[in-house]
Parts: structure tokens; sequence; C-alpha cells
């Protein structure tokens, strides 16, 4: 739901040497259709997001057959220990605090 963030996200992943291909979604109940369609080998998922959370989101990915290797990283605005350790029990790598940190991110992947 953070328009600016994720034109910021897509320009990075344009910009790294690599077969990047894109695509964004702005909700969860998107994100999940998104997935289906676009078939990916990594989400960044934010927790907070209208509809349906990154929470949802990212048991559902991890619970389904067919998406159950797509590798998640989460990021989020409201950043707790709780938060993180909730969304790695779902399923995702890490979770990264807002501001997202570039070079962090380059790392991860």
């Amino acid at each position: 739901d953070d328009v600016q963030l994720v034109r910021f996200l897509v320009n990075l992943f344009e910009g790294l040497e690599g077969d990047f291909v894109t695509d964004t979604a702005f909700d969860g109940f998107s994100a999940g259709l998104k997935v289906k369609e676009f078939h990916p080998q990594l989400v960044l998922l934010d927790l907070m997001m209208p509809g349906m959370n990154g929470f949802e989101v990212c048991n559902i990915l991890k619970s389904t057959p067919s998406t159950k290797s797509i590798r998640v990283i989460a990021m989020t605005g409201y950043y707790t220990r709780e938060n993180a350790d909730k969304i790695m029990e779902a399923g995702a790598e890490v979770c990264l605090a807002k501001p997202i940190n570039p070079e962090d991110l380059i790392e991860i992947l």
C-alpha cells in the first residue's frame, strides 16, 4: 500500500545485474492473485496491508504446495520482535524494518 516504497524497490531491482522481473500488488488479496499468475521465486511482503495482512498471506503461501518454496522477505514500518518472530514462524526468512536499507536487502537476496 506504499506506492513510493514500491517504486523504490522496482527501481532497485531494475538497477541490479541479472534478470530480475518484477510485478507489484498493493494489498494482500491482490498479492495472492499475482502469485498465482506470476509464479515468483521471491516475495517482498509488507506485514500491514489493507484487506489481508502479511501474516495471512505468508501463511497461505507456505501452506500451499505450489507456493511453499517461494522465498518470503517481510518488511514493516511497525517492527517489533514479536512481529518479526510471528512472520518468521509463518515461514518468512527475515523481517526488515522500514525504511528499508537497500544494501541489507541486496545482501539477503
